[in-house]
């Protein structure tokens, strides 16, 4: 059955696709809508998972996921639209760690508003940017 109006359908917004149109620019564009739907599969997994264990998956539905000029991506998740910069590639292993750490912030009270999970020269350092007091 396809998508009707007034189905109840919630999806992220795929951004930075790439051009639409013959040769290399159609090629960025599939490749990128494949791995946009394998990335989505991968967070939907890792949300289940999270669900009987943390009750996080229902904070952090995915929102938006945008590729950047250099082929990475940053997947914006909750309500309060929180950043995961996951780079180029690995995303299991980074989404991991984001769910790895999502319950440290939590119980500490602390907001993030962008993880950077995308460090290729230290790939085992993750940096939170935390939320002003206020926002």
């Amino acid at each position: 059955k396809g998508v009707e109006p007034g189905d109840d359908v919630d999806v992220p917004v795929l951004m930075g696709l790439g051009a639409h149109g013959a040769g290399e620019g159609d090629a960025v564009f599939r490749r990128r809508v494949e791995d946009s739907v394998e990335l989505l599969g991968l967070y939907a997994a890792m949300a289940s998972a999270v669900r009987a264990e943390q009750k996080l998956a229902a904070a952090y539905p995915p929102q938006e996921l945008r590729w950047t000029e250099d082929d990475a991506v940053v997947l914006v998740v909750g309500l309060q639209s929180l950043e995961l910069h996951l780079g180029q590639g690995d995303w299991q292993r980074k989404l991991e760690r984001a769910r790895a750490i999502l319950p440290h912030l939590e119980q500490r009270g602390a907001k993030a508003t962008r993880i950077f999970l995308d460090g290729d020269a230290r790939p085992e350092r993750v940096v939170v940017r935390l939320a002003t007091t206020g926002s």
